[in-house]
Parts: C-alpha cells; structure tokens; sequence
C-alpha cells in the first residue's frame, strides 16, 4: 500500500512510502516535499497521518505552547520537537526525590 499525504504549503502529494517504517506510532517526524522542498512535519497515528506546516523548519519562528508536566513542570514546546524552559531529567528527578523526602516527613 502506498501512503501518502498532501503537503500543507504547495497542496502536492507527498511519498510516505519507505519513511515511516522506522517511525514510533503516535510521534512527529520530518519530511521534506520533493514539490516544494519544504519541511513539513507528519504526525503519525497508525495508520493516520496529518501534516503539518512547519514554518520554524523552513527559517521561521518557533510556535510555542505552554506544557505542563508533573515530570518537567511548566515549559515551552514547539510542535517540532524543540523544548524551552524545560528542565533537565536529572533535576526534575531530584525534585521529586525532594518532595518525597519532604511529604515523608509530613506524614510522621
């Protein structure tokens, strides 16, 4: 079966067929418009694909959104990916190691 999807800038169809194998379901991933040689992301929800301008690809400006996260707390995210204001793994994880040493203390 051949997937493929209308690119978002120039209304051409896009090949997915050999690209999305690799891919996770439920992730973004980049493709590049053979058309109009712009980068357009595709979201991939098997077996649904959406595409997406992806102007911040294509020498723009970044979309940001505000996230939420009881892991990383409050941040920015561009929908290609890029994060801001997110706070790395390892403090996020001290963090809660903190609050469980605090809540325990609470409790007692």
């Amino acid at each position: 079966m051949i997937y493929s999807i209308e690119c978002p800038y120039c209304g051409e169809q896009v090949d997915l067929d050999g690209l999305w194998q690799d891919e996770e379901p439920n992730q973004d991933f980049e493709v590049e418009c053979e058309h109009c040689n712009k980068i357009i992301m595709v979201e991939f929800e098997f077996p649904h694909f959406t595409a997406k301008k992806a102007d911040c690809k294509n020498g723009g400006e970044h979309n940001w959104t505000e996230v939420s996260s009881s892991y990383f707390g409050k941040y920015q995210e561009c929908f290609c990916g890029a994060t801001k204001d997110k706070i790395s793994k390892e403090e996020a994880n001290k963090r809660f190691n903190d609050w469980v040493i605090q809540r325990d203390k609470e409790i007692k």
